[in-house]
Parts: C-alpha cells; sequence; structure tokens
C-alpha cells in the first residue's frame, strides 16, 4: 500500500483548490493526480512556479489515458488554472495597481537599469520564472526611476520559458526576484545581467534605495564599470544575496 502525500499548505490546497475551480469537472483530487504525475512530492511553491502550459495538458492527457472519461477544456481555462497554481492573479484584474512610469534620466551613464520580479504594485515579491511583471528602473547615485513596466503574459506559449523573460529584461544590468532557478539563472548571466536574490521581498524603491547608498559609496569595480566611472581596487559593498 502506497503511503499518502503529505498535507498540503494552506497557501498550496487555496491555489490547488482556485485551479481546480477553472477547470470544471476535473476537480481537486483529479488535478492533484496531474500535478504529481508532472513533478515529483511534496509539492511546493517552487515546483508549482515552474510548472507550465505543456506539464498541464500532458498531465490532463495521462489522467484522460487512465479514466473512463475524457476530460477536454480551452487554452484559455488552462491557462487560467496555470495562473492560479502559480499564485498569480489573472492578468485580467492586474493592471489597477500598477506604479506610475516616470521620465527616464537624460544622461548616458552614470546609471545601472535593473529589473524587478513583481507581482503586486511596486513590489518585490517575484519569482523569475512566475512573476506577472518586471518593473524596469534606472538608478543612479541621486535618482531611482521607474522608467517601464513589462508584462510576461505570452510567456506560456514560449518554447523556453527561461529565455523568453531573460529578453524581456536582456537591456538591464541587475535583475532582483525573490527567487530563481539554477538554469534560469545561468540564462541571465550569460545574458550579461547580474541577479540578486532578496528572499524576503518588500518594497522595490526601499531596496534600490540600498542598491543607491552603494552607488554613492565605493561600487563593485564591475558595478563602476556598467555607470562608466572610475572605482577603487577595493570595495567592501555588497549589494545583497547573490544568486
Amino acid at each position: 500500500m502506497s503511503a499518502s502525500p503529505p498535507p498540503l499548505s494552506r497557501e498550496l490546497a487555496l491555489r490547488v483548490g482556485l485551479a481546480a475551480k477553472a477547470l470544471p469537472g476535473l476537480g481537486v483530487q483529479r488535478l492533484l493526480r496531474i500535478l504529481l504525475h508532472r513533478v515529483s512530492e511534496p509539492l511546493n511553491e517552487t515546483k508549482l512556479a515552474q510548472l507550465s502550459l505543456k506539464d498541464l495538458r500532458q498531465g490532463l492527457q495521462h489522467l484522460n489515458e487512465h479514466e473512463l472519461d475524457t476530460l477536454e477544456f480551452s487554452k484559455d481555462a488552462l491557462l487560467r488554472a496555470l495562473q492560479c497554481l502559480h499564485g498569480e492573479t489573472p492578468h485580467a484584474d492586474i493592471h489597477e495597481d500598477l506604479p506610475v512610469i516616470e521620465p527616464p534620466l537624460t544622461q548616458s551613464s552614470g546609471f545601472v537599469r535593473v529589473a524587478v520580479a513583481s507581482n503586486q504594485g511596486e513590489l518585490l515579491n517575484g519569482h523569475f520564472g512566475a512573476c506577472l511583471r518586471f518593473l524596469i528602473y534606472q538608478v543612479s547615485s541621486q535618482n531611482v526611476r521607474l522608467v517601464a513596466i513589462r508584462d510576461t503574459a505570452g510567456y506560456e506559449q514560449a518554447e523556453d520559458r527561461n529565455a523568453y523573460r531573460t529578453q524581456l529584461i536582456q537591456d538591464c544590468h541587475l535583475l532582483y526576484v525573490q527567487s530563481i532557478g539554477g538554469p534560469a539563472a545561468a540564462k541571465v548571466v550569460r545574458a550579461g545581467i547580474h541577479p540578486v536574490k532578496v528572499p524576503l521581498g518588500g518594497e522595490a524603491r526601499a531596496e534600490l534605495l540600498r542598491l543607491q547608498q552603494v552607488l554613492q559609496g565605493h561600487p563593485p569595480p564591475w558595478l563602476a564599470k556598467i555607470m562608466g566611472i572610475a572605482s577603487p581596487h577595493t570595495s567592501p559593498a555588497t549589494l545583497a544575496q547573490p544568486a
């Protein structure tokens, strides 16, 4: 007799329940079987964040092969379920709390461009592979400006989700995230972007003000080079926990 899977946390149970509602007739238990077919036990937020539309479709196909009835769902329904599993709010409802975009800095150097993984407002609260959007900032020793907001809608159709998201921020020097997987981090680094993990998340501007303090002091040589300024040979400054 096989052991029962460990109980889900309240947050994960809510996500699975909402996803099941987006797929009428499937039910929570069937959805759990699909998820466990695609990822190893135990289920956790990181594994759900990495789940793709292809995973859902293949899991549903596997389920249909072992059930008496066949369940079919539209692509839109599967995308809504995927957003629920990722802990995302449907895209139709997420634009009301967007922060105001500011005029970009006019100088050609002396700042870094920073992407922040976000799911709400001006918060740093996103996983690289599942965040709803990237907030794009210009940060200099004197200014922190939000100059663009890049929605990640459409990533589900991408053949390589990590490459798609990396391309969205390819003009940035730094990436701030709550979490990022190893393969994704490797793609980001190869694109010339320095990933910085802030596991506790928080207000994006508060974190960028700490970066600004580094720029006002003695930025590390690689960061000074990006800004086009001279740098001392050594620096005690650190940004945050490296990814």
